[in-house]
């Protein structure tokens, strides 16, 4: 899948994701995506919000299982995802985000992803995330 095949099928589903500020990117199949931490990112005078965090990684976890999925001929849903917030993100830091596949059903996905700050080799968060897959409509 290319990313301009990945941002089509986002620009018709997801409006939460520019909203933020998140940019794409796939490399060897895999996505990452980066955003910067501005002041409508904080949820304390100089720290990112961790509900900034969640979505980054939801998005993460969910696109890491699209790439895969949608060139099979389906779209995901979030069962479930769990976050651990191991060190904070500051103003004016540019975190990535990435994933994997960890398992693939015939109807369940498992990704797992970080979120880390490169310029300070920092892990700002790890995550685990269950994916239901559905039939793309046409």
């Amino acid at each position: 899948m290319t990313l301009e095949e990945l941002e089509k099928i986002i620009e018709k589903t997801n409006l939460f994701d520019p909203f933020i500020g998140v940019v794409r990117e796939i490399k060897n199949n895999k996505i990452i995506q980066t955003l910067k931490v501005k002041e409508n990112h904080l949820g304390a005078p100089d720290t990112c919000h961790g509900g900034v965090l969640a979505s980054l990684m939801d998005s993460v976890l969910g696109l890491t299982t699209w790439v895969d999925s949608v060139p099979k001929g389906f779209y995901c849903s979030t069962v479930e995802f769990k976050i651990n917030y191991l060190n904070r993100a500051m103003l004016g830091d540019v975190i990535v985000g990435e994933g994997d596949i960890v398992h693939r059903g015939n109807s369940l996905v498992i990704t797992e992803g970080i979120i880390y700050c490169k310029e300070k080799d920092l892990l700002i968060s790890k995550g685990l995330g269950t994916f239901n897959l559905y039939p793309k409509k046409n």
